[in-house]
């Protein structure tokens, strides 16, 4: 059995696949399109707090049929990888003598 990852670009293809538009998820679930763009687009520093964020992929999956418990914990997963390991906390300097002080 496959194992599905719900990430955004997954919840995308799914959605268009069934030939739904995201502003008709927009208007059932009365979700910001934004929102739901920052989903579909992985822009996790753009996404609200995890408890909103959690009801906000229960609906959406909801709306595309599919089981939102298992779409908001994987979906969550990635979040919390990403909060774990940002891509801006590496440092792209050797030492701190690389940085050059104005």
């Amino acid at each position: 059995m496959r194992q599905l990852r719900y990430n955004g670009e997954e919840l995308r293809r799914i959605r268009n696949s069934k030939e739904i538009e995201l502003t008709a998820i927009a208007e059932i679930t009365r979700i910001s399109k934004r929102y739901l763009e920052y989903i579909e687009g992985d822009k996790y520093s753009y996404l609200p707090a995890i408890p909103y964020l959690k009801g906000y992929l229960e609906q959406y999956a909801i709306c595309l049929k599919l089981d939102p418990n298992e779409v908001s914990i994987c979906y969550l997963g990635y979040f919390m990888e990403w909060l774990n390991h940002p891509p801006f906390a590496k440092s792209t300097y050797e030492t701190d003598e690389d940085v050059e002080m104005v």
